[in-house]
């Protein structure tokens, strides 16, 4: 099987973000994994990828497309975290 092309892997994410916002799920970008590490830079990271980028985490979440799209063209690669509550 081909490698899945990178650019659009970004895309999907975008867009599958802003599918979930449209359901009325609040959502905030995570970091991702490339290469088995966490974008965060912590080379001992213990949730690669599963923590948010934002400075507020999932009090950051949203629904609001201008600032998912803000969100996902600044880390086109971030992964999709939903906040439950």
């Amino acid at each position: 099987m081909p490698a899945e092309d990178p650019a659009r892997a970004a895309v999907d994410l975008h867009k599958t973000a802003r599918w979930y916002a449209g359901l009325g799920w609040k959502i905030a970008p995570c970091h991702s994994v490339s290469m088995g590490a966490c974008s965060c830079g912590n080379k001992g990271c213990a949730t690669p990828g599963k923590h948010p980028r934002t400075a507020h985490g999932y009090l950051d979440a949203t629904t609001d497309p201008i600032v998912i799209d803000r969100w996902w063209t600044q880390w086109p690669n971030a992964n999709i975290c939903i906040s439950t509550g």
